[in-house]
């Protein structure tokens, strides 16, 4: 179940099953876009992969193409020198 009765926006990154809350893998994603759906599963990501219970590290029936779990690059965040 995805948590959308929630009114701050994080919610929709938690998943729950039970008492039990996840935070799936897809918000660490290349191919992650917004409102749990990404370049794979354009309509909705399932289930299984956002519980948790699936990392996504092969191609599943059903998805678009053949994207897969691709962790974000951090970004590079570059030191300015002190111009005095």
């Amino acid at each position: 179940m995805v948590v959308e009765d929630i009114p701050d926006e994080r919610a929709a990154h938690f998943v729950s099953r039970g008492n039990t809350f996840h935070i799936p893998i897809c918000n660490d994603c290349t191919w992650y876009s917004e409102d749990v759906i990404c370049t794979a599963f354009p309509d909705g990501i399932p289930d299984i992969i956002l519980t948790g219970e699936n990392d996504h590290s092969k191609v599943l029936p059903g998805q678009v193409g053949d994207f897969v779990f691709k962790k974000k690059e951090e970004p590079v965040v570059l030191e300015s020198e002190d111009e005095s």
